[in-house]
């Protein structure tokens, strides 16, 4: 089985107003469009872990996923990513923290839990989006 880590509560910029949005540089806004987001799937560890006293209301919430092993799990902490050019030499950047999270929706129903949850793994990844660009 694997556990996931998930944000629950928004980013603190969640609240930007579109003007200060766009007096953003192209810089900022790629820093603003890359912070974590409700739904977003932190960490994946193996079942039993023990989480710190942190890792849980208000800011997180816990799903255990029985069917899935970590290995399969790990795929959700990946971010995406773009190649640019910088004086000449390729480099990368982060332009979203995860490329899925779980929907806000059922974020909210296992925050209604208490912040724990189990769930199948051919349940779960019916709750899972791809995050679009």
């Amino acid at each position: 089985m694997a556990e996931i880590l998930i944000r629950a509560k928004g980013h603190w910029k969640d609240g930007m107003k579109q003007a200060d949005y766009n007096a953003l540089s192209a810089e900022e806004k790629i820093v603003y469009d890359s912070r974590t987001q409700i739904g977003d799937i932190i960490v994946v560890r193996p079942d039993g872990w023990v989480w710190g006293s942190s890792e849980g209301l208000p800011d997180f919430v816990r799903v255990t996923v029985t069917g899935m092993t970590v290995e399969e799990a790990k795929q959700y902490e990946d971010s995406i990513n773009e190649d640019y050019q910088d004086n000449g030499e390729t480099r990368s950047r982060m332009i979203r923290f995860r490329k899925f999270r779980l929907k806000p929706t059922w974020v909210s129903a296992i925050i209604g839990q208490g912040g724990t949850y189990t769930i199948a793994k051919n349940v779960v990844v019916n709750y899972l989006e791809q995050k679009v660009l």
